[in-house]
């Protein structure tokens, strides 16, 4: 299991969808925003730079629901159920509060 990786929240420009920031950073993320009638989170993954397959270096995103994102008071967000990206999985894990990605 990897060292989790501390990302950042990005503010959200008024771009509906939100453009991807090309300041993002491996752990970064914004959100939540409405899109087609759901709430999401559009973020790169903690492995971003390094990892294989390609797609691991783009943007993924996660709707509810079926995941439920929760505010946090340092102003990160919780992101549960579990975030599986890719098929077959290359990453899997959790956003949890104080912007820390956490692998399983």
């Amino acid at each position: 299991m990897a060292d989790p990786v501390i990302g950042r929240r990005v503010a959200l420009n008024d771009e509906r969808p939100p453009a991807y920031p090309a300041t993002m950073e491996p752990g970064d993320y914004y959100g939540p925003y409405w899109w087609s009638g759901r709430m999401m989170v559009t973020f790169l993954l903690p492995i971003a730079h390094n990892a294989e397959p390609p797609e691991a270096h783009y943007p993924h995103s996660v709707a509810s629901p079926p995941h439920v994102f929760r505010e946090c008071e340092d102003g990160s967000l919780e992101i549960r159920e579990s975030i599986a990206a890719g098929s077959p999985v290359y990453w899997h894990g959790y956003l949890d509060e104080g912007h820390v990605w956490r692998e399983v």
